[in-house]
């Protein structure tokens, strides 16, 4: 098996982020299950506060 295919498989997984999983914890265990995407429902919710999830998650993954 090639190793690259490993780390960067074909197939994404898409999350939604909201209310109940919008905690690092959380992001951090998405991740590491194989989440690859987040997306965030901006029908709901201040941009504010999506803009500090949107933080959240790349600063969890940045130290993964």
């Amino acid at each position: 098996m090639n190793v690259n295919a490993a780390r960067h498989p074909l197939t994404k997984i898409v999350a939604t982020v909201g209310p109940a999983s919008e905690d690092p914890a959380t992001i951090e265990a998405m991740i590491r299950a194989g989440v690859s995407t987040f997306r965030l429902n901006f029908s709901h919710g201040e941009h504010e506060r999506h803009a500090e999830v949107y933080n959240t998650i790349r600063d969890v993954a940045a130290r993964l």
